[in-house]
This record gives structure tokens, sequence and C-alpha cells, in this order.
């Protein structure tokens, strides 16, 4: 390889807090960087579009090649309930990155992920700033779910919820029937706090990509005459970054770290911490006539629940 030929090979780095791949080739538009910028003529001071660190915290990466797989029957391929081989509950990145990294550890492992959502692959940290940076919800999703779960030999169960785990049977419980494992990775992430006072069918919880979606279409276009009124309980990371992005786009967004009591809310504005409430037409109507009742409500903090492996068997609820 000649010095011009090595000059044009372009470089990729990995952010190690969130993930995200600067490719020189392709560079990156939302910073203002043309294709073909290379990562030693950054700024200093340019920051991670996806979570915000600096260019310090980017280290060089290559993309490893999926080993080559043995021939085997499609159903050991597949896996079955009676051998589900490693287990992953969860479709998120940590999910996801743990069935790329045991599979190019072996290319023969049977692998199962379990996911609640439709587990596409996508950044998470992008739902918090995706209006601002006028993202169609279409482009949020990476890779649809199927096309990783063929690229990773990966047997999928979307829309799956996991009910409890017994260690003793090395048996996971979930809604589509058990599943014997002989690893079980717990990659689900915390679940989302549920507001007392708020019915179910009112709140909005964004905790993965299909709340998120079903949220914006709800919320629809902001309309300057009547726009509708998102207050963010919450004031963590997620809940501001959330708040600003809705306000950037139009709506009219306010936080609060707060935990008020109902009658400390103004008539029709009832909410509290941990949520987001949003106003569209038929939560305004719905206000008006019942001054007392829940606004449509989403939740930006998590607790602690099906955080750890249980001793013997954990219910997952």
């Amino acid at each position: 390889m000649t010095a011009g030929q090595v000059a044009d090979v372009f470089r990729s780095f990995i952010c190690r807090a969130c993930g995200l791949i600067y490719d020189e080739a392709k560079g990156d538009a939302d910073s203002g960087l043309a294709p073909g910028t290379r990562f030693d003529d950054i700024p200093d001071d340019w920051a991670c579009p996806l979570c915000g660190v600096t260019k310090a915290d980017f280290e060089p990466y290559e993309a490893t090649a999926l080993p080559r797989r043995a021939a085997r029957s499609p159903r050991r391929a597949a896996g079955s309930r009676a051998d589900a081989g490693v287990v992953i509950v969860g479709a998120g990145r940590a999910g996801w990155q743990m069935a790329q990294a045991l599979r190019e550890r072996d290319a023969d492992l049977t692998i199962t992920l379990v996911a609640a959502c439709d587990a596409a692959v996508y950044d998470k940290p992008l739902l918090s700033v995706a209006l601002a940076k006028k993202i169609d919800a279409a482009a949020l999703v990476k890779e649809p779910a199927a096309a990783a779960a063929q690229r990773l030999n990966v047997r999928l169960l979307p829309r799956t919820h996991a009910v409890s785990v017994s260690t003793q049977a090395n048996t996971l419980r979930t809604t589509r029937g058990s599943l014997r494992y002989r690893h079980l990775v717990l990659a689900h992430g915390a679940a989302p706090r549920e507001v007392a006072p708020l019915p179910a069918a009112l709140c909005w919880r964004i905790n993965h990509l299909d709340a998120y979606l079903k949220f914006r279409e709800r919320l629809g276009t902001p309309n300057p005459v009547a726009p509708q009124r998102v207050l963010v309980a919450g004031a963590g990371l997620v809940g501001c970054e959330l708040a600003n992005d809705l306000a950037l786009a139009g709506h009219a967004a306010s936080s609060s770290n707060e935990a008020p009591s109902f009658s400390r809310l103004p008539s029709g504005s009832t909410f509290r911490s941990s949520s987001v409430t949003g106003w569209p037409a038929s939560a305004r109507s719905l206000a008006s006539s019942q001054p007392t009742s829940p606004a449509p409500a989403i939740s930006t903090r998590c607790g602690a629940a099906g955080s750890g492996v249980p001793s013997n068997s954990r219910n997952f609820t």
C-alpha cells in the first residue's frame, strides 16, 4: 500500500460513554463536520452529538467480523424452549451488545433474546433530542429487530414479558411460555415507577422506542395558537433534555422536581413527580369537564424493580 493509499483510509472512533461511532468517511452533519473530516482535525471542545461527552472520551474502533458459523441443523440454530442457551432479557443497547459480543466469541452458541418491545435497534439517548433535531420517527431505527436477529443468529421473542425466574430449575417464565437457560443475562433495565393517582391508560412512560413513538404520534404538530402544555415532573438529565426538546419543538414545556399533592395543584393539572404531563385535545376537554381528573403522563425516572438476579425466584411484575 502506497503512502497515498494509506492517507485515503478513513478510520472510525467509538464513544466510550454511549457507543456512538464517528466515521471519518461520513463525518457528522449535526456537528457541521463534512464527510472526510479527520478525527484529529476535530476541535478539542467538540462534543458527542448523542451523549455530550468530549472528544477525549472517544477511542479508535474497528468493526469485528462475525465468525463463520459451523454447519448445523435448523433446529439447533433456532434453539428450543428445552434449551434456550444464553437467554438475554432486554433488547436495549446492553441486550443487543451482549448478543453481539457473545456471537463474536462463539459462532455456534445458542442465544435467545426476550424483549417486551418490538426490539428494533436504536440509540435511546436520541429519544430526548429527536424533536429539536427534526429526526423522523422512522429514522430512529438503526436496524429492524428481525434483521439484527438474523445477522447475529439470535432467536428473538419480541413483545414478550419476563414474568419470573427460578434459579434452581434454570427456568425463565415468560408470557409466551417457559425457557430453560444455561446462562441468564438481565439487561432489561429498571421498571418505570407507577404514578398511583393517575389512570394507567393516561400515563405515558418513555422507556423504549415503542412508547416514544406512540407519545410522539399523540403529541402531534405544535400549534402556536393553542400550544399543548407539557409538564415534565422529574428534573434529572432525561427529564431536562426532554423538556428542552419539547420546548425547542414549539410545545409549551416546563419541568419540576417536586412531588406536589392534589391540593397544591392548579385546577386541571394533576401530576406527581416522575411524570410528564401532556395536554392533547382529548386531555384538554377532559380537564375542562373534570378539573380534578389527571392528564396523560410520561414517566421520566425509574424505580429499582427487577434490577438484580434473584437468589431463588423473582417476579418481574
